[in-house]
């Protein structure tokens, strides 16, 4: 049989050196995989979920521990099976016509593998389980004998020990009866999704991955010509849970921490003020901050909660009041400001619309490119830049089967779908006093 065909793509495409290339005593980072929804963190609502995290920084292993298809044969129910040779296992695949496929695997050392799923203890590296959006958290934690719908063992990648160090899902074939490969689908489904780029253009699509990494359509039908190699900003959905990979080119040419702190800085030296004076517009690093301003969805304009006009709520087709039962989504928090469609005349030119209070996307990895932040998903509030918000904004994420929403990667609640999914943070200079 012959080797996992090597496919070297997306991870240096222009040849130019980066520090990933460069000798190093630490080890090689081959990139980072973000779990979508929790800004960077993880408050566990059961128990036993200490083991989890937001963000997995996959490395090169100290010793490779790739494995590779060796022989494959096939015998009748009254033959004798060929006993495996030395560092070797087996995988037996039993047929309805009384034939029985035997697949052999050996060590590869030219890849790592690293594997995921809601197991907790090894061989997983990667223990994620479903998302709970935001606004659900505090009223799923009550739910202590729900059922995750994450496999334990979900899906693995394979990741080249060399340059370019190219990370896809064991092999790009199909043969079922030619070479005889095992094959099949998970119980629980791992979908994957490649933004457009212009090597590949058009609309994104999911597509469901086979135990081997050959692509099928939501129909079922094989696509040859679709890749499973993760490039920078894939879509890996574990059917509960999305994650996010992301190289470590693309990770050291965005948004980074100190870059970060310099923009929330450099909004905060401002100084904006209300009218009144009474407070400043700053924004906070807490995550439900009582400082930080207020943002009107038409205009997006910003103010504070003291010195505005009076804020009140109104009924209207919120997700969690109309749509919760059929995106199975069950009850919300009804004390979240995500939840609520709160109505305001805007300070600054007297519009009224819907308004929410803003809150930051402290998750750098979740960010696409380095810029400003000037920018904010709608209803949720998180603050972005224009490239993040514009790139999750034409994603489709599957919420439940066969249903696909766009929702904010911060913290996972579904983006407004009637009006604008973002807009830009509108601070009128000339209007706001300053010291």
């Amino acid at each position: 049989m012959s080797n996992p065909k090597k496919i070297n793509i997306n991870t240096n495409p222009n040849n130019k050196p980066s520090s990933i290339y460069e000798p190093r005593s630490e080890p090689i980072v081959y990139g980072e995989l973000v779990v979508l929804g929790y800004n960077g963190t993880i408050a566990p609502y059961r128990s036993n979920e200490g083991t989890r995290k937001s963000k997995y920084v996959i490395k090169k292993r100290k010793s490779p521990n790739g494995i590779r298809v060796t022989s494959s044969y096939r015998y009748r129910d009254k033959q004798r099976p060929v006993p495996p040779g030395e560092n070797r296992y087996h995988i037996v695949l039993e047929k309805k016509n009384g034939i029985t496929l035997v697949q052999e695997y050996s060590p590869d050392p030219r890849y790592d593998i690293y594997q995921a799923g809601r197991y907790k203890t090894d061989p997983i590296d990667i223990h994620v389980n479903e998302t709970v959006p935001d606004f659900q958290r505090e009223e799923r934690s009550l739910r202590v004998d729900e059922k995750s719908t994450v496999s334990r063992f979900a899906c693995r990648f394979l990741l080249e020990r060399i340059p370019p160090y190219t990370a896809y899902h064991e092999k790009q074939r199909m043969p079922w009866d030619d070479d005889m490969d095992v094959d099949g689908f998970t119980p629980n489904g791992v979908l994957l999704l490649h933004p457009s780029t212009p090597e590949f253009p058009g609309v994104a699509q999911w597509r469901e991955l086979s135990v081997i990494g050959n692509s099928y359509s939501s129909e079922g039908v094989w696509i040859p010509e679709s890749r499973n190699i993760l490039e920078d900003c894939t879509l890996i959905d574990l059917n509960g849970v999305v994650l996010i990979w992301r190289s470590v080119i693309e990770l050291e040419k965005g948004m980074t921490q100190p870059s970060f702190d310099q923009y929330i800085e450099d909004f905060n030296s401002k100084l904006y003020k209300c009218d009144s004076s009474k407070c400043h517009l700053k924004f906070s690093k807490c995550e439900s901050p009582n400082e930080n301003p207020w943002i009107n969805f038409d205009c997006g304009h910003i103010s504070c909660n003291v010195c505005s006009s009076p804020i009140r709520e109104i009924m209207g087709p919120t997700y969690d009041r109309v749509q919760s039962s059929d995106l199975g989504l069950g009850n919300t928090n009804p004390s979240s400001n995500q939840n609520r469609n709160y109505v305001r005349v805007c300070p600054v030119c007297q519009l009224e619309s819907k308004c929410t209070q803003l809150r930051l996307g402290v998750e750098t990895s979740l960010y696409i490119g380095n810029e400003p932040l000037e920018y904010c998903f709608l209803p949720c509030g998180h603050v972005s830049n224009k490239s993040t918000v514009r790139f999750w904004s034409e994603l489709q994420i599957r919420l439940v089967k066969f249903f696909t929403v766009r929702q904010c990667p911060f913290c996972a609640y579904p983006l407004d779908k009637e009006n604008k999914t973002y807009t830009k943070i509108n601070v009128e200079v000339d209007h706001y006093n300053t010291d």
